[in-house]
């Protein structure tokens, strides 16, 4: 895609170091003179439009005398302002090219040039990484140049030849030129010395899911599957498992919460979501189990019912080894359902509202598939009539859609008969006068953070992506 500052860029080149339009002189330490434009120096150096701007002898003499810089770096600084960057592969040197990107880094660091510094800093990584080992001579001469001035003058790259020599110093210490730029550079050698003291990075919570590391608390499946979690994780963000880590309970002593009401794949996402603030979809559900039923008991002392779920597994024969794997496939809506009540049953308000969305963001373009009426039965079922989180979505897409689903599809038919609550939502939302199918819109958001897309079509056929090609995510209905 060409953009529009492309041709001008394109342009630019031809202008380089050339007679036409000049109106300002470049002169280097070895007395070469460069050609320029002013238009072109300042726009992009607020030091070199100071010059040819203020009360200075460039803006009258028409030169500028860059006597005290490396003549290869204001070289390469000059030809950088008409490119976009600047020859350096065939650069002559006892350093190779690495000396000439420390050179060219500081120079825009003086002029006030931040992407040719970002440029040379990411030249001179790149020769670094090579040079240790093919060029230690080179290598050994450019700590020397980076550590003989000031410390802001080559910050960053002092930190880098720091990390590789920290990173090699096994190999590096056999060799004759490395040694001596150690014992010449001592704040090389203290800065060396601290980055071997230093603690290690921080590490991102998610790093220390099921790991254990610091883990002090065990969260056994139905299943027979342990994961390693940490109280103060779960604790800080569940009222319930704060309870049952720090109260009465033979959970606090013993290190271990026994889960066995629970479904093992709504656990896992559970657990996942505490130390990523997010879950995927799993299709596989291991239980251990087989038979089938769903059953919803009566509501416990909080009002919330208790999911009795057991999923049927189907023998799949694996042709290669012959071997029977028992497996049962969980449609992704179910799956959320199963993470919407856990969520629910543990008191994690914002893991609802994610589960929330991404059923949503399913379910939309999912009314149609055989997954949808065991969804609406697994609602109905995990949730009482007061949390309307799931219930309204799923009413709101049956309502849209309901000639097509009541003349082809028996098995929704069944769900009203079977099930009192959904068709009474269903009379309650169609008495409103909602628009019929062919015009029924939700709201729904870019699930981007950085893209605040909404929209307002959905049709038929939906739509499950931005047009930045991220997930939609259901705002409201209607």
């Amino acid at each position: 895609m060409a953009y529009y500052g492309d041709s001008l860029r394109a342009g630019l080149k031809r202008f380089f170091n050339s007679e036409q339009f000049t109106d300002v002189t470049v002169r280097c330490s070895d007395g070469q003179e460069l050609k320029a434009h002013k238009i072109v120096l300042c726009c992009q150096s607020p030091v070199l439009a100071a010059a040819c701007n203020g009360h200075f002898l460039e803006a009258s003499s028409g030169v500028i005398d860059l006597e005290d810089d490396d003549a290869e770096a204001v070289r390469a600084m000059v030809h950088y302002l008409y490119h976009s960057d600047y020859k350096h592969e065939d650069h002559k040197g006892p350093a190779g090219p690495l000396v000439l990107h420390a050179h060219v880094y500081a120079i825009a660091d003086k002029y006030d040039i931040p992407a040719l510094q970002t440029l040379a800093e990411d030249h001179f990584e790149d020769n670094a990484l090579m040079a240790w080992d093919t060029n230690t001579a080179a290598f050994a001469h450019a700590i020397s140049v980076v550590y003989s001035t000031r410390r802001f003058e080559y910050g960053r790259l002092r930190d880098i030849v720091v990390h590789i020599s920290k990173k090699h110093l096994d190999h590096l210490l056999m060799k004759v030129e490395f040694e001596e730029v150690l014992s010449t550079h001592v704040k090389f050698a203290v800065d060396l010395v601290k980055r071997f003291s230093s603690p290690p990075k921080k590490k991102s919570l998610h790093y220390f899911f099921d790991s254990a590391q610091y883990s002090d608390l065990k969260i056994r499946c139905s299943d027979g599957h342990e994961i390693k979690v940490h109280r103060v994780v779960l604790s800080s963000q569940s009222p319930v498992f704060a309870a049952a880590c720090h109260g009465p309970f033979r959970e606090a002593s013993s290190g271990v919460i026994d889960l066995d009401d629970d479904i093992p794949y709504a656990v896992h996402a559970m657990l996942h979501w505490f130390y990523h603030f997010d879950y995927n979809y799993d299709s596989k559900g291991r239980e251990t189990s087989t038979s089938t039923h769903v059953q919803a008991t009566a509501p416990d002392d909080k009002g919330k019912l208790q999911l009795d779920q057991h999923i049927d597994k189907k023998q799949k024969v694996d042709q290669q080894a012959g071997n029977a794997q028992v497996e049962s496939d969980v449609s992704p809506l179910v799956f959320h359902v199963c993470t919407y009540a856990i969520a629910d049953k543990y008191d994690l308000p914002a893991l609802k509202d994610l589960a929330r969305s991404k059923f949503a963001a399913v379910a939309v373009n999912a009314w149609n598939s055989a997954s949808f009426t065991p969804a609406i039965r697994s609602i109905y079922a995990t949730t009482p009539s007061t949390d309307r989180g799931l219930r309204d979505v799923v009413t709101s897409i049956a309502q849209a859609h309901i000639t097509a689903l009541l003349q082809d599809r028996s098995d929704f038919a069944a769900v009203l008969k079977e099930i009192a609550e959904i068709a009474a939502d269903l009379v309650a939302l169609m008495a409103k006068g909602y628009q019929p199918v062919e015009r029924f819109q939700f709201t729904v958001r870019c699930g981007n953070g950085r893209c605040e897309a909404h929209y307002r079509a959905w049709n038929d056929q939906g739509a499950s992506k931005c047009k930045c090609r991220n997930p939609m995510f259901l705002v409201s209905e209607g």
